[in-house]
C-alpha cells in the first residue's frame, strides 16, 4: 500500500479561472523515493502546502495509509517537511533551532539531545551562530539535524531545499539522516538535477503530469521535449502565489 497517495488532485486559487494543476495522481511507498519536477510557480510548493495544512486541494483526494489525510490530526500524521527556505528561526542559534521542536514537545533533556544532533551533522563550529548567518549547506544541515530528532516520522517531504547546495553535499547529509530509517520520501524541485537519488520522477508541465519514469528518463524527457519552455506561467496565478 502507498504511504501517501494523491488521487486526481486539482488546485485552483480564488478569483482565478485557470487551475494551477489538474488531475495530478501519484503514490509514495515506504522505502521509495519519489520526485516531482515542475516549473517555478507551477504547483510543486502547493503540493507540499497541502501536506502541511497550509492549503487544501480544490478537487481530488489525498490519502495517508489509505485514509483521507484531513481526517488525521497534523501532529499524528508522521510527516516531516523541509521547506525550500528551511523554515529556521533566523534570530536563534543553530543549537536553539535544533532544540526548539524538542522543547515544544516537552522532550526530557532536550538541550543535550540538540547538542548531540548538532555534533552528528557536523555543526559544532557554528552551534552558537544565528541561522540568518549560515550558508545554504549549513541551513540544510541544521534543518536535517532538527528533523532527525523526531522518531515518529514515516514520510519525509523535501520542498526543493537542494537548489543552492551541491548534489554530493546534499546527498551526504540526506543519507546520514536516513541511516537506520525506512521511510517514504517525496521530493519537489524546479530543476530535475536538484533531486537526490530518486526511484521515480513525475514531470508536471502545463498543469498536469506529462511524464513518469526514472531519473535518467525524466531528465531526457525534459531536455528533448523542452516541456517547460512551451507553456508560460499564467500572470494572474503568479500574482496570487507571490502573495500566498
Amino acid at each position: 500500500m502507498n504511504k501517501l497517495e494523491f488521487k486526481n488532485v486539482s488546485k485552483k486559487y480564488p478569483y482565478i479561472k485557470q487551475f494551477l494543476f489538474s488531475d495530478v495522481s501519484f503514490g509514495v511507498q515506504v522505502g521509495q523515493r519519489v520526485g516531482i519536477v515542475a516549473e517555478k510557480q507551477c504547483g510543486k510548493s502547493s503540493v507540499v502546502k497541502m501536506l502541511a495544512d497550509i492549503t487544501k486541494p480544490t478537487q481530488g483526494q489525498i490519502l495517508l495509509d489509505g485514509k483521507d489525510i484531513y481526517t488525521v490530526l497534523p501532529q499524528d500524521r508522521g510527516i516531516g517537511i523541509i521547506f525550500d527556505d528551511f523554515a529556521l528561526i533566523k534570530g536563534k542559534s543553530v543549537v536553539k533551532n535544533v532544540a526548539f521542536p524538542l522543547k515544544v514537545r516537552k522532550v526530557p533533556n532536550h538541550k543535550q539531545i540538540a547538542l548531540r544532533q548538532v555534533q552528528k551533522f557536523g555543526l559544532d563550529q557554528v552551534a552558537k551562530t544565528k541561522a540568518k548567518k549560515l550558508s545554504p549547506l549549513q541551513k540544510l544541515q541544521t534543518a536535517l539535524a532538527r528533523l532527525d530528532s523526531r522518531d515518529d516520522i514515516c514520510l519525509v517531504v523535501f520542498d526543493d531545499p537542494f537548489a543552492h547546495v551541491s548534489k554530493d553535499d546534499a546527498q551526504k547529509y540526506v543519507d546520514l539522516f536516513l541511516t537506520g530509517r525506512n521511510l517514504a520520501i517525496l521530493q519537489t524541485a524546479s530543476d530535475v538535477d536538484h533531486l537526490c537519488d530518486c526511484d521515480v520522477v513525475y514531470v508536471v508541465a502545463d498543469g498536469t503530469v506529462s511524464f513518469c519514469g526514472t531519473f535518467a528518463q525524466a531528465k531526457e524527457y525534459i531536455s528533448t521535449t523542452n516541456c517547460f519552455d512551451k507553456f508560460g506561467i499564467n500572470e494572474d496565478i503568479q500574482k496570487v502565489l507571490q502573495k500566498d
